[in-house]
């Protein structure tokens, strides 16, 4: 038998991006994969060869509140992620020790949790790598983000509106999405069904919204 999914339609105005913090500046990436099979490694690559280098250059403090937050939309994401910031080609591209990174997922103990929330805040670690499933079971409340990058879409639009409101208070708050084609229905509930639509047809790969 098949299976049929349900999806109710959101308008444009009533999408969590128009709930984000004001002056937030979100950026919309489709990244091309020829079939959903492929498309893990199709996000993986992008991030490698473009978006981390971007957030490993980004200038901060090391006060705090100029961090960059990457939610994983699945632990797979998370672990892929973690084992290549653990890589010498993560190191190659940027001094991991002077952008230090931490993790939480909802396999983290409560000290763990804590550890590398504290570091994240405080600005001795200037990337925190964060699970979907962490936020939804926890709700955690994290301070030190000026940007967020969105590693595939979260099923849930709450949590992409949640997450960034963690960067309220930041002087230019920022996100950057990466998704593909087979991220539709994450991506209407998001932008709403007409936007998103647009932007999973259109012949630019890059969208912005600004709040």
């Amino acid at each position: 038998a098949g299976r049929v999914r349900l999806h109710a339609p959101t308008s444009r105005h009533a999408c969590a991006a128009r709930r984000a913090p004001l002056g937030c500046r979100q950026q919309f990436e489709r990244v091309a994969a020829s079939s959903a099979s492929t498309a893990a490694d199709a996000l993986f690559d992008r991030f490698d060869k473009s978006t981390w280098p971007a957030v490993a250059s980004a200038p901060r403090s090391g006060a705090g509140g100029d961090g960059t937050l990457v939610l994983c939309s699945t632990y797979a994401d998370f672990t892929r992620l973690r084992a290549f910031f653990a890589s010498p080609d993560a190191k190659a591209i940027a001094d991991v020790d002077q952008c230090a990174v931490v993790f939480v997922s909802e396999y983290s103990s409560d000290s763990e949790t804590a550890r590398s929330k504290a570091a994240f805040a405080t600005g001795k670690a200037g990337v925190l790598v964060y699970t979907e499933r962490a936020h939804f079971y926890r709700r955690q409340q994290i301070r030190g983000a000026s940007a967020v990058v969105f590693y595939g879409l979260p099923s849930a639009p709450r949590t992409y509106e949640e997450v960034l409101r963690f960067t309220q208070g930041a002087t230019a708050p920022q996100s950057h999405a990466l998704y593909t084609r087979f991220d539709a229905l994450a991506l209407k509930r998001i932008v709403g069904d007409a936007r998103g639509k647009t932007m999973l047809n259109s012949d630019s790969r890059a969208s912005v919204i600004a709040t």
